[in-house]
């Protein structure tokens, strides 16, 4: 039930992650723990925000590879991984 999107800006090295959790039946359960992992594609990450606020979440980097924690999904998320 949840969808991930991943849309990456070039010129300005910002990759958005967005987290979708859309069920048939409403209201949509939260979702809790989601682990994310993203292909780096060797650019190292300056920073992961949580949208719209711009506040800094926490975030390994394992290889080539970003990886982090959505706590509790409602309905939308939305991730900016600068580069």
């Amino acid at each position: 039930c949840v969808e991930v999107t991943l849309m990456c800006y070039t010129g300005c090295n910002r990759a958005v992650v967005s987290l979708v959790n859309f069920q048939k039946d409403m209201p949509n359960i939260p979702v809790h723990d989601i682990r994310v992992s993203v292909g780096l594609g060797g650019a190292l990450p300056k920073r992961l925000l949580l949208l719209p606020e711009g506040t800094d979440w926490p975030f390994t980097v394992e290889g080539d590879r970003l990886r982090f924690t959505a706590s509790v999904l409602e309905t939308l998320l939305m991730f900016a991984l600068d580069r």
